[in-house]
């Protein structure tokens, strides 16, 4: 691809996810402001799991690829329920995206593994973290 034509950078989309991030933490909720800056900011994760998916092209070593988000992302769980913030973040399920494509690429047997992680997605949408602790507000 000729890079004069790329116009959204890695950079930039991070840019726009920190913004996302600092209206959640940072402005009062559903504040004008906060909601049309959540708007931006969501625009930008369709092209994250894009770039999640080249990555998984790419990369010379999968295992390596997919413990790199694995640890990146529990690590930033541990810190979330440290700071009361609780778990959840996309590394986890983008360590689990690497290992569904990995066995899916297989086309054999073994793409019956990709059953576990997926099970897995299924089961953290439901809030349940990394460490099989459900943590719930109140609310």
């Amino acid at each position: 691809m000729n890079k004069k034509y790329l116009f959204l950078s890695e950079s930039t989309l991070k840019i726009i996810a920190i913004i996302d991030h600092i209206a959640l933490f940072l402005l009062p909720s559903n504040s004008d402001l906060q909601i049309a800056l959540r708007a931006i900011g969501r625009l930008s994760m369709p092209i994250f799991i894009f770039m999640n998916i080249e990555g998984i092209y790419h990369t010379r070593n999968i295992w390596k690829y997919f413990l790199r988000l694995f640890v990146l992302g529990t690590i930033i769980d541990i810190i979330g329920i440290i700071s009361k913030y609780g778990p959840g973040n996309i590394l986890i399920d983008f360590s689990m995206y690497t290992i569904i494509f990995y066995f899916l690429k297989q086309k054999n047997i073994k793409s019956l593994i990709s059953i576990f992680p997926i099970a897995f997605l299924v089961l953290s949408d439901l809030q349940i973290s990394v460490f099989g602790i459900q943590f719930f507000n109140s609310d």
